[in-house]
């Protein structure tokens, strides 16, 4: 519940734009740990998402270890959804269609993620 709460206010924080040349941008992230969701306003942290996530870049998955909720709102309205694995870097990503892919994330975008 408290990932809805965070997702739906994200939402109202960074309101849509337009999608330019009818591709969806990534607008608003929430990262959820055990106790509390924080809403990302690091555009720039945003854009390196939303450039990981249009890539081809896939990597396995890491051993079992404690991870963060993350999700997503795109300019269109669509939801995604996904674990970040802070030891290993690695982010397991479930867009909004399609299925499911582990991407291995930059070091920048990884530190970003665990604050």
């Amino acid at each position: 519940m408290k990932r809805l709460v965070a997702m739906a206010t994200a939402a109202l924080l960074l309101a849509p734009a337009a999608p330019a040349f009818g591709k969806e941008q990534l607008r608003a992230l929430s990262v959820c740990g055990p106790e509390l969701c924080n809403i990302v306003r690091d555009t720039g942290l945003i854009a390196d998402l939303d450039r990981l996530f249009a890539s081809d870049e896939r990597t396995g998955p890491p051993p079992l270890e404690s991870f963060y909720g993350v999700d997503t709102v795109s300019s269109g309205g669509a939801t995604g959804a996904g674990e970040f694995f802070p030891a290993a870097g690695v982010l397991r990503w479930r867009p909004p269609s399609g299925e499911a892919r582990w991407l291995a994330v930059p070091i920048r975008v990884a530190a970003s993620l665990r604050r």
